[in-house]
């Protein structure tokens, strides 16, 4: 549902106007386990990169890089893809985590 969308309702009643918004980043810790791989040590919710209820953001060497991470849910862990990993490195890494907030105006 977007931002300002109208919340559905039975017949007769009055929908109401509903509001999102970002809650977060909220940090996710990260363990380096290879040169461009980090084992996720916190729980994620969701899946990787967004889901219904919100979205993860990668920051690699201080830069916006969440399109060039392979997630892999069985092992936990996030890898920069190649051929960035072999030309940069990833010297750091973290993942931020949003959740949508949804109000309803009454």
């Amino acid at each position: 549902m977007l931002a300002g969308s109208r919340q559905g309702c039975t017949v007769g009643c009055r929908p109401q106007p509903t509001t999102a918004f970002l809650a977060g980043p909220e940090v996710i810790p990260l363990k380096r386990v290879g040169p461009c791989m980090f084992y996720v040590e916190g729980p994620m919710t969701g899946t990787f990169p967004s889901y219904d209820g919100g979205f993860y953001g990668v920051v690699v060497n201080g830069l916006s890089e969440t399109e060039l991470i392979e997630h892999d849910p069985a092992a936990g862990t996030l890898t920069l893809r190649e051929p960035v990993c072999s030309r940069q490195r990833a010297r750091t890494m973290e993942l931020w985590h949003y959740r949508w907030m949804r109000t309803v105006e009454r």
